[in-house]
This record gives C-alpha cells, sequence and structure tokens, in this order.
C-alpha cells in the first residue's frame, strides 16, 4: 500500500505541462513579434519605393514639390495604423545631378516587441527599421 501511494502517477502530465508552458508561450510570441515585424518592414519597403517611383516621374521645372509629392505618396501607402506612426516622420530623400541623376528615398521608424519586452534578459522593446529605395532617371529631367 505505501508503494502503490508513493509511486502515483497522477499529475505527472499536469507538472511537466507546467514546466514546457513557459517555453512554449515565450516560443510563440517571439515568432507573433517576428512576424509582426516583418509584416510592417515589407510594407514599408513598398511604401518606400512607391515614393520612389513616383518622384522619379516629376520634371525638373516641378523640383520645389518633390519633396511633398513624395511624402504624400509614401503616407498613403502606409496603412493608417499605430503600427506605422513612427515611420510617417522618418521620410526622406536625396536627389543626385545630372548626368548620373537618381532619387534615393529612406523610410525610417521603429517597430515594437509585444511578447519580447516580457522575458526580461532579452532586453527587447523595439527594433529600428530603415528602408532606402533608388531609382535612377533614363533621361535627366527637364
Amino acid at each position: 500500500m505505501f508503494k502503490r501511494r508513493f509511486y502515483s502517477r497522477k499529475g505527472i502530465a499536469a507538472i511537466e505541462f507546467a514546466i514546457i508552458l513557459p517555453f512554449l508561450l515565450a516560443f510563440l510570441g517571439s515568432v507573433i513579434d517576428f512576424g509582426v515585424a516583418f509584416f510592417v518592414s515589407h510594407t514599408v519597403q513598398n511604401a518606400a519605393r512607391e515614393g520612389a517611383r513616383l518622384g522619379i516621374t516629376i520634371r525638373q521645372g516641378e523640383l520645389s514639390t518633390l519633396d511633398a509629392v513624395v511624402r504624400e505618396r509614401v503616407n498613403g501607402r502606409l496603412p493608417p495604423v499605430a503600427l506605422f506612426d513612427t515611420f510617417r516622420s522618418g521620410i526622406s530623400h536625396r536627389l543626385t545631378d545630372c548626368p548620373n541623376s537618381e532619387l534615393e528615398v529612406t523610410v525610417q521608424g521603429t517597430s515594437t516587441y509585444f511578447f519580447l519586452q516580457a522575458v526580461p534578459f532579452l532586453r527587447l522593446d523595439t527594433l529600428n527599421i530603415t528602408r532606402k529605395v533608388k531609382m535612377r532617371y533614363e533621361h535627366c529631367p527637364s
């Protein structure tokens, strides 16, 4: 009778699950966080590409409107979600002169981790994301 009570197997599955659960949740949370960061990075890259594509079509006489046009296009391609708020203020561009005239659009900001903030030894709270797109004029703008 003593052996039967001492070697009881009841509750072992619950204890094993309790030991594995934190690791399982940390893994799942990190997969979600990296997936969101990848989505944000991909969306910002596409927005920068669209801004450069529109900016490269502007003629030389209209270059004073280049900044407003590029910002408007990039902001129009970023979804109206709080994830992208830091990227709206991080839009810049650089235009080089002829004969090798090109437009470089840079969009930068931060993406916030949700689950990885809770892991104290990692110290991960934000990820800096910078995306640059260069497009070259076929002919110098005139």
